[in-house]
C-alpha cells in the first residue's frame, strides 16, 4: 500500500491535480497513524516535493 500511495501521488503531481495530491497525503497520514513504528510515509511523500541535492 505505501508504494501504491507514492505512485499514485507522482501520478497526480504529473497532472497537476492538488486535490488528488492532498486526499492522498491525509491517507498517508491515516497510514502513518496505524503504522506508527515503520518508516513515516507523509515524510516520503514530503521528500518527493524537492530535488536531490547535487
Amino acid at each position: 500500500m505505501p508504494n501504491d500511495l507514492i505512485t499514485q501521488w507522482l501520478t497526480a503531481r504529473q497532472a497537476g491535480d492538488r486535490m488528488a495530491m492532498r486526499r492522498i497525503e491525509i491517507e498517508a497520514a491515516e497510514y502513518d497513524r496505524h503504522n506508527p513504528f515503520g518508516p513515516r510515509l507523509t515524510d516520503e511523500i514530503r521528500g518527493l516535493r524537492y530535488p536531490a541535492a547535487a
